[in-house]
């Protein structure tokens, strides 16, 4: 595995669990899941898609 593809697997089981979680923690699940997520897929493109 690419560490792209890991950084997107890591950001969707943060965003599951912040779906489970409520209030300052699952929040922060989220942003970070949504930083992760966003930091994969602006690597991956720089690479482009082989």
């Amino acid at each position: 595995m690419k560490p792209a593809q890991i950084e997107a697997l890591a950001g969707t089981s943060l965003l599951v669990f912040s779906a489970f979680r409520r209030g300052g923690l699952g929040l922060l699940a989220f942003l970070g899941a949504t930083a992760l997520i966003v930091h994969a897929t602006v690597s991956r493109a720089s690479q482009g898609f082989r």
